[in-house]
């Protein structure tokens, strides 16, 4: 920097996205007279702020915590909705199977379509948000939902209820990568892991509670299960035309242009003068210094699940290895979340598109040899199967990770393309 640094602090009131004049507080380093130029940002803890805000208004990191946390909403929404369609018509499998003339093997099916869409539309629709921004993929995508939704529920033929919910799983998919984008355009890094746990929560809720409200739903008939997810998907519709702003911003060409602008409350540019101690002074277990201790809930409930099953136990058995099943997933999708968004958070819409395609397809997948497979071995092997390839495949890996994670990115080198946001 300059010999001439001055320090200025000011309220300006600029417009916000809607039209509306908002007050914007700046503190930071000047130099000279000419053009503001701010310094770094720092959080009150003297961390810097990734991404740096700047002082448009425009800028979702600028956006009030209402606001922010109102497209969160929306954003958790949807993929709540991801999953919800895939489960909410297993109760109803009995009356599909009498009005279509399936087999167990064939009802199980209508489940694998609707994850072959949900893994195949990331790849579609990521690119296309970060051409045309957020919201307009998220409505139409949500459109798209909707009248596959209208067209299942008055499916007369069985090709035709098939087609419907492909386009289903295709028009929420969105809610995976295009979703995690929204979060990671409004919320700093430091914000992120607690953001990111309730995205991920919302996705495992709509896994779990799907077939509770579809078991009530069904009491009425197998029809209305896909009305009443048709008045969700209207009512996430309004939401998202009414209550949804674009997020996708030019975040380094606008550094490029203004300054940087942190509200008082939660930044302080003053501590970046501060003192750095020695990597060696700090009494701080971190990373690979922490102790390798891995809890995986999700084998314990698929056996006790299993089990559970065969040996005609009490049905609430069977509903606590599902809560300790869901604990273990819960916990198992917001790590590797969170871990693959930390290890390339440049690249974080395309290991996300990677992630989602990969977990889709498995669910895409598994219909179709679980029922034969439970007719051969049983509940009991079936689900204890499961479990143990689940433990003896997911330790290992983890643990690996855990130790030589950052030698093998090294030695993979740094991807050559980053998120649009992040491209000068």
């Amino acid at each position: 920097m300059g010999d001439d640094i001055g320090e200025k602090k000011a309220d300006r009131v600029l417009p916000n996205n809607d039209g509306e004049p908002e007050k914007l507080a700046e503190k930071g380093t000047i130099l000279g007279e000419e053009r503001q130029s701010y310094d770094i940002a720092l959080s009150k803890d003297g961390l810097k702020l990734h991404p740096q805000p700047t002082a448009d208004p425009l800028d979702p990191l600028n956006w009030s915590f209402a606001k922010k946390h109102t497209i969160l909403a929306i954003v958790m929404y949807m993929y709540f909705m991801f999953t919800y369609i895939t489960t909410t018509t297993v109760p109803s499998f009995p009356e599909l199977q009498d009005s279509f003339g399936l087999s167990y093997s064939q009802v199980n099916w209508t489940v694998a379509v609707p994850a072959l869409g949900l893994a195949f539309g990331p790849l579609f629709w990521s690119s296309l948000a970060d051409i045309y921004g957020r919201r307009i993929i998220f409505i139409i995508g949500t459109v798209i939902a909707l009248a596959a939704t209208i067209g299942a529920g008055g499916a007369k033929q069985y090709g035709g209820y098939m087609a419907a919910r492909f386009f289903q799983g295709f028009g929420v998919s969105p809610g995976a990568t295009v979703g995690m984008a929204v979060i990671s355009d409004m919320f700093f890094e430091y914000e992120r892991g607690q953001k990111l746990g309730l995205w991920v929560l919302s996705l495992d809720a709509g896994l779990l509670v799907g077939p509770i409200i579809g078991g009530f739903i069904d009491l009425v008939s197998a029809e209305w299960i896909q009305w009443l997810t048709a008045i969700m998907f209207a009512l996430l519709l309004v939401l998202e035309l009414a209550f949804m702003s674009e997020t996708l911003y030019p975040r380094n060409n606008m550094l490029r242009k203004l300054p940087l602008a942190v509200d008082a409350n939660q930044a302080d540019i003053e501590k970046l003068d501060c003192e750095k101690a020695d990597v060696n002074q700090v009494d701080l277990r971190r990373t690979k210094q922490l102790s390798f201790f891995n809890l995986k809930p999700v084998p314990v409930g698929l056996i006790i699940w299993g089990v559970s099953i065969d040996k005609g136990y009490h049905w609430m058995v069977g509903q606590i290895a599902f809560f300790i099943f869901a604990a273990g997933i819960q916990m198992g999708n917001t790590v590797i979340t969170s871990y693959i968004v930390d290890s390339y958070p440049l690249q974080s819409m395309s290991v996300i598109t990677f992630y989602s395609v990969l977990l889709n397809l498995s669910a895409f997948v598994n219909p179709f040899f679980i029922a034969p497979w439970e007719a051969a071995s049983g509940f009991t092997w079936t689900f204890a199967a499961q479990g143990i390839i689940t433990f003896f495949l997911s330790v290992p890996v983890f643990a690996t990770l855990h130790q030589f994670g950052p030698s093998l990115r090294a030695k993979a080198g740094h991807p050559s393309w980053v998120n649009p946001e992040h491209d000068s």
